[in-house]
């Protein structure tokens, strides 16, 4: 057989073959005293550790996970939003010699369940603002539970070496899984081992000239292995590496992270990257742009005035990038570079020949970098990774599915994939897994899914008989998949084109048409300007005021270039936050035009969490620490038309509590009657919730007002008699923290802990904190005060039952407070979990399966 030329020899004078651990501890050596990690918030660095102080915190933690019997070949779970304590967590699980496998938060339950699952982590680490999201058979330590911290603290800080593991870190160990999307309909995860990782270290430092007084940013999501890619750039030369906020998508908001961080070296998805203005950002000298096809334009635009521009490419299998090009110029053409050092590569006809210079093939990839497989796939690994017919060795070649065509001067040109794989802003999407989720649903006899634009998923069903819902099918997919999997749009169509010889004819589906709700005319200069943006940005030929962004084909990087858009037009900050919270031209119009536009209304009594909708309103009532926002991921679960609202404690916005809890009832109904002129009312409440949401519910029906619903989760008439600020502050965080781990601490500890969580409880500040934990206290005495009328009609209860599936003392507590049944429905929770995301379904059937009719008194209105 002929050997084909290797695209570029591999490069010799490797560095030996050093661990994880060890990359950090080179680091440490060189820069003890400098920045390791620097936290940007959101107008200045709020937090910071040196690389000694890392190194020390790293190795208390990482002590305490082998003295729970953590090391190499084991898989340790990290589900924890880009921060310092992401950063400190995953080098604590590299010097016990484990893999990390990053899980994000945000993920859908079911997506997160099989993630774990899969893996088979028995430990984890997080935070607790995230805890409650995070389901699966894992045991999960909280950093900032206040034991776990004492724990820690008592360990050496002293460097853990080979003789402190379990057993010994060899360059075939796991370093880290990684799970991309999958075309059978689940995500697999790629074990990527030690070897490849100095390596890649050392390519990086040298060809991007990082050293000590270098400042590297942090701004990949933890599961997009790019993050790996930002950790070894900045140890690799004993860097400050800059954690953005995971707030910040790109825009003016990252651009001024730049500029005020004085940022030097930065790896950007093109996507992400075309949303910043380059103006201003002179201390930028190193862009590394991957992870997507990178277009002219944005060479031309980011290559200037001395910064050098490089593309990367790799798939998350050949550890993280194999191919690096030389600073890219305007005007010349954009390649992906040669291999890096170690790495051969090579393009193949389909019968594995390899093709001329010039000429397209796919592109095989071999070397020490290569992932070990999927895990627990070894069909689909034996199908990627296929023997070397080109080494005699028993090595490897990784088949990327990428169509690429090798220079004469060595470099490679990415031409696109060769199936149907697509990257979309950094992320590896196989729409094979997007049609299984469409095709999951009941309705849905057929689904293809591809993209149609840039940036821009289309999903095309054909019904399976009766008619498909778009809207439900989206929240279907929502469910299952991540937000960057979910289809912009849904197009159904009565068949599917197929071509002559009866197979799949692609390019005659149908071009997308984004629905329009009934349209609603701007009315004011300020509307006017907005809905131009919208549609603008969307690309569409019009917007109206009710038109939701998201619902029209919005994502985040497009709500980025929104928000600088508005700022520009406006001159006035539009945090990308608000078009989350206020997604259509109308809700923005109001927001803006505000006295105070910067209020932050989470706080508020009444707090909508979905309002408008046709269906009566569910008003739920927050637990003794006052706050509804847990309540929110209800309306996921519920009919799309019923509107959602939280109903909250005057202290929240700094008021003080009635003198008792039936006056906290009529005050609560006439807010919620501002909204819900008549009955028939359903009401909801958790914990002291509950007992005020039977006040409300006997107001109401004294009044007249029909009550079709009295819901309550885990609520009792019999005061605990614990009345502390733990306890306060356990309800007022949902579920977020257990209030065994904060007893005996005083209210201003309780409130520095909380200001520690992101947001809304930022927002708070320390002198409101105290006061609301001090209201929360006074709250639980106004509910041993209460002595409850009788409310007329059953009530719908939901005891937390996961030690005990008969348990059920609190709903006891009510039978002689109403005159019909308590029909309880016990849950695999704890009291402090009762929104928890698995617990939600269960409580949104039960809340739908009461009728919904228009009661007498309403209709005598």
């Amino acid at each position: 057989m002929t050997r084909p030329a290797r695209t570029r020899p591999a490069r010799t004078g490797a560095p030996r073959a050093l661990r994880l651990p060890q990359l950090l501890a080179a680091a440490v050596e060189a820069n003890p005293g400098g920045d390791a990690v620097v936290y940007a918030g959101a107008e200045q660095s709020t937090e910071r550790l040196t690389y000694a102080e890392l190194d020390a915190r790293s190795s208390r933690l990482a002590r305490s996970l082998i003295a729970r019997g953590i090391g190499p070949e084991d898989l340790v779970a990290i589900g924890i939003r880009r921060s310092v304590a992401s950063v400190l967590a995953v080098w604590a699980v590299a010097k016990t010699g484990a893999g990390f496998v990053p899980v994000d938060p945000n993920y859908p339950a079911d997506r997160v369940r099989h993630m774990l699952t899969d893996c088979g982590a028995t430990l984890g680490l997080t935070v607790s603002a995230v805890r409650p999201g995070l389901s699966g058979d894992v045991r999960w330590l909280m950093l900032d539970s206040p034991a776990f911290r004492a724990e820690v603290e008592q360990r050496s800080p002293e460097a853990v070496t080979s003789a402190d593991r379990v057993r010994s870190l060899r360059a075939g160990h796991p370093a880290y899984v990684i799970y991309t999307s999958g075309s059978t309909g689940s995500p697999k995860g790629v074990v990527v081992t030690q070897a490849g990782l100095a390596g890649f270290c050392a390519e990086q430092r040298e060809r991007y000239g990082v050293d000590t007084a270098s400042r590297t940013l942090h701004f990949a999501s933890p599961s997009f292995d790019a993050s790996v890619l930002e950790l070894l750039l900045a140890v690799g030369g004993g860097a400050a590496m800059v954690v953005a906020d995971p707030a910040v998508y790109g825009g003016d908001e990252l651009a001024r992270l730049l500029r005020r961080e004085r940022v030097t070296h930065a790896f950007v998805t093109p996507a992400a990257l075309a949303s910043v203005q380059p103006a201003g950002l002179d201390e930028l000298r190193v862009v590394i742009a991957g992870g997507e096809a990178c277009p002219p334009e944005l060479v031309r635009r980011w290559a200037t005035g001395g910064r050098a521009f490089h593309n990367g490419y790799g798939p998350t299998e050949t550890t993280i990038m194999t191919n690096i090009s030389a600073p890219l110029r305007p005007g010349e053409a954009v390649t992906i570079g040669a291999p890096i050092r170690g790495v051969t590569e090579f393009v193949l006809d389909e019968r594995l020949v390899p093709v001329p210079a010039g000429v397209a093939g796919e592109l095989y990839i071999a070397g020490a970098q290569l992932a070990r497989g999927y895990h627990r796939r070894p069909g689909l690994t034996a199908g990627r990774f296929v023997p070397n017919p080109f080494a005699a060795d028993g090595s490897r070649l990784y088949r990327t599915g990428d169509l690429v065509r090798a220079t004469p001067g060595g470099a490679v040109e990415y031409l696109g994939r060769t199936d149907f794989q697509v990257q979309l802003r950094g992320f590896r999407i196989e729409l094979g897994e997007i049609e299984a989720a469409l095709a999951a649903h009941p309705a849905v006899a057929q689904a293809v899914a591809l993209v149609r634009a840039p940036d821009r998923l289309v999903g095309y069903v054909v019904p399976a008989g009766a008619a498909v819902d778009p809207d439900e099918l989206r929240d279907h997919v929502a469910a299952r998949l991540p937000s960057y999997m979910v289809p912009a749009t849904l197009v159904v169509l009565d068949r599917l084109p197929l071509t002559g010889n009866g197979k799949l004819d692609r390019a005659a589906l149908p071009e997308p048409v984004f629905a329009e709700h009934e349209y609603r005319a701007p009315r004011t200069e300020l509307e006017r300007a907005l809905c131009a943006a919208f549609a603008e940005v969307l690309k569409l030929e019009r917007v109206g005021l009710d038109d939701h962004f998201f619902a029209c084909g919005g994502n985040s990087l497009l709500a980025v270039a929104l928000a600088g858009r508005l700022e520009r037009v406006q001159a006035a900050r539009v945090p990308v936050a608000w078009l989350f919270a206020a997604p259509t031209p109308a809700q923005l119009a109001e927001r803006l035009a505000a006295r105070e536009p910067h209020r932050n209304g989470a706080f508020d009594l009444l707090l909508p969490l979905r309002p408008g909708g046709a269906a009566p309103p569910l008003f739920c009532f927050a637990p003794a620490g006052g706050m509804a926002w847990s309540f929110a991921g209800l309306a996921a679960h519920l009919e799309r038309d019923r509107p959602l609202y939280g109903l909250q404690s005057p202290a929240l916005a700094g008021a003080g509590l009635p003198d008792s809890l039936e006056e906290w009832a009529r005050l609560c109904v006439r807010e919620l009657r501002a909204v819900q002129p008549a009955g028939p009312y359903h009401l909801l409440g958790w914990s002291l919730g509950g007992v005020l949401a039977h006040a409300v519910a006997v107001e109401l029906q004294r009044a007249g007002e029909e009550v079709a619903l009295l819901g309550m989760l885990d609520s009792s008439l019999e005061v605990p008699a614990d009345r502390s600020g733990a306890v306060v502050l356990a309800d007022l965080l949902g579920g977020l923290v257990d209030p065994a781990a904060l007893a005996g601490a005083d209210p201003a500890d309780l409130a520095a802990h909380l200001e520690r969580l992101p947001e809304p409880f930022g927002s708070l500040g320390p002198a409101r904190l105290r006061h609301i934990l001090e209201a929360g206290v006074r709250s639980l005495d106004l509910v041993a005060a209460y002595r409850p009328h009788r409310f007329d009609g059953d009530l719908v209860f939901f005891s937390a039952a996961a030690h005990d599936p008969a348990e059920s003392r609190c709903a006891r507590t009510w039978t002689e407070a109403v005159t019909g049944a308590v029909r309880d429905h016990p849950v695999r929770a704890d009291h402090w979990h009762m929104t928890a995301a698995e617990v939600l379904p269960v409580i949104a059937e039960a809340i739908a399966a009461v009728p919904t009719r228009t009661p007498v008194s309403a209709a005598r209105r």
